[in-house]
């Protein structure tokens, strides 16, 4: 009996001390996991940013790339409204919205509107016969990224900066600062407020 016993003991040591192999092995593997997590967690995130600002970068060369031949073009109206009517989902909610309001203001003017007498994509009244896309830079959400005329050395200031943000799955210019230090959606609003104040 003391024998029988005996055994019995061994057995639910031997059942015991397995248990605790099991769960010291599943905590050890819990914890050389989350350790590979944490260490590549830095370089995905880099390969991440990565990607995204080279897909910006595609974004905003496919545009101009596209863009200024029309601008140098001769066709009637300003080519930034042809932009806004062939690519509108180019353009944040808030900026196509104004740019709209501008047009219709020029409409009603026949003429140059009074502080946006330029082409707000390029800068210029006097654009260069091509563009160049130099660097892209993460400012919180958004990329700003610096544009240059096709004659402009990268070492001068670029002829403006266009800001970029992802929206409804898609990257979207949502303003341009130009080097006076003044931005494209500052222009508009001040222009929009103008109309309103002629209207009423």
């Amino acid at each position: 009996m003391d024998e029988m016993e005996s055994m019995h003991n061994k057995e639910a040591l031997i059942v015991t001390n397995r248990n605790r192999l099991y769960w010291l092995s599943a905590a050890n593997l819990a914890v050389i996991c989350c350790l590979l997590l944490n260490s590549f967690a830095p370089a995905y995130a880099a390969t991440s940013d990565g990607e995204a600002t080279q897909s910006v970068r595609q974004f905003v060369e496919a545009f101009y790339d596209w863009y200024v031949p029309k601008a140098l073009s001769s066709s009637p109206g300003p080519p930034w409204g042809a932009a806004l009517q062939a690519r509108p989902s180019s353009f944040s909610t808030e900026l196509a919205y104004l740019l709209r309001k501008a047009i219709r203001e020029q409409a009603q003017t026949k003429g140059a509107i009074s502080g946006l007498d330029f082409d707000p994509f390029l800068s210029t009244q006097d654009p260069d016969d091509h563009y160049n896309v130099g660097n892209v830079v993460k400012k919180g959400e958004s990329y700003w990224v610096s544009i240059y005329g096709g004659s402009a050395e990268r070492s001068q200031s670029p002829a403006l900066v266009a800001e970029v943000k992802r929206a409804d799955g898609r990257w979207q210019f949502t303003n341009f600062r130009y080097p006076s230090g003044k931005d494209l959606v500052s222009l508009l609003r001040v222009i929009t407020h103008s109309t309103n104040a002629k209207s009423e």
